[in-house]
């Protein structure tokens, strides 16, 4: 990124993370790995995760999220869409993205 930290992977949340099409696509524009949070409710999850490391039913934070927080992949391997957004975004930035 522009400050020198390069983002590698995307977790996608709420409606948007709802549609395969829109999911593939931030990940053709981007580059990046997607992942979507199978919780459609994910504040819900989060709330869930806090009153489970408070209430002593976890240890820790990360025990309990990796317990209560699935992601799923998001599948988009078509060269021609990535090698298309690619020269796109080459084009808007000015440089090899």
């Amino acid at each position: 990124g522009e400050q020198g930290m390069p983002v590698k992977k995307l977790i996608m949340t709420g409606g948007a993370a709802k549609s395969g099409l829109w999911s593939r696509l931030v990940a053709y524009v981007t580059g990046c790995q997607v992942f979507r949070m199978e919780q459609p409710e994910t504040c819900c999850a989060g709330a869930a995760i806090i009153a489970g490391v408070g209430a002593g039913v976890f240890p820790s934070y990360r025990e309990a999220a990796a317990a209560m927080a699935r992601m799923t992949p998001v599948e988009a391997d078509d060269r021609t869409l990535k090698a298309f957004y690619r020269e796109k975004a080459e084009r808007y930035y000015g440089q090899k993205a």
